[in-house]
């Protein structure tokens, strides 16, 4: 189970997960055919996504500042971009103080490189930012009016759809898909060894807060069931 503040998400598998283990399989590289290297990209993509989204769901809210930066210059270096936006968020904290931050690299249909980016910082001026960033255009909102005024449920969902068809693009292989600040409230990984009804019991959930529920197959624990609680939420 994963406690990210007042959202919860179960895993309930088919069969047992031993924490803290893992088996290996020694790799025979003469067989790494392009499906299984597909494959394996598949599931650091599903990680990647599950943090970024896990991360953000701890940190933010739909109160948070929702913040796009792009380049006036069609920029497609990653090196060149990433090493402006760390600039960037120095000079912020430089003039501002520190903040919590989640960022996601995102390619125009042109090839040009922007940012997404969830911050607690608090109300600054788009054209002051503008000039701090120094490199095009910015945008920035407060997330429920980015989203026209929707309660936003799943913060994470929110900034992983811009990941979604990009992530896995080969100008990403060997770069840095995403951007954190180190003082990010990190998910509560919690194991528990019991039925999936005295669980729900032990933390107090019950199908009002039940927002999302699916299942899928693993190689290594056969059937898995996903529930996801919201707290806040009460459907009935």
């Amino acid at each position: 189970m994963f406690r990210l503040g007042d959202i919860y998400e179960i895993y309930k598998y088919e069969f047992p997960v031993y924490a803290g283990y893992h088996k290996f399989k020694k790799s025979n590289k003469k067989n790494t055919d392009e499906n299984t290297k597909k494959e394996n990209r598949k599931k650091v993509v599903t990680r990647i996504r599950n943090r970024v989204r896990r991360l953000a769901i701890a940190n933010f809210d739909e109160h948070s500042r929702f913040f796009t930066a792009t380049f006036a210059d069609n920029i497609t270096d990653m090196d060149f971009a990433n090493n402006e936006f760390k600039k960037f968020i120095k000079r912020v904290k430089y003039h501002y103080g520190n903040f919590k931050y989640i960022a996601v690299v995102e390619f125009q249909k042109r090839g040009a490189i922007h940012y997404h980016m969830l911050s607690d910082f608090g109300y600054i001026e788009q054209e002051q930012l503008e000039r701090i960033w120094d490199n095009g255009f910015v945008w920035i909102r407060d997330l429920l009016i980015a989203n026209k005024g929707k309660p936003v449920d799943n913060i994470g969902a929110y900034i992983v759809k811009y990941m979604n068809k990009n992530i896995i693009d080969k100008r990403l292989m060997g770069k840095k898909a995403y951007f954190t600040s180190r003082n990010l409230n990190r998910p509560e990984i919690i194991y528990e060894d019991i039925s999936l009804i005295d669980c729900l019991k032990k933390y107090n959930l019950d199908s009002g807060n039940l927002v999302y529920e699916n299942n899928f197959m693993s190689k290594e624990n056969g059937r898995v069931f996903y529930f996801e609680f919201n707290m806040k939420r009460d459907i009935f």
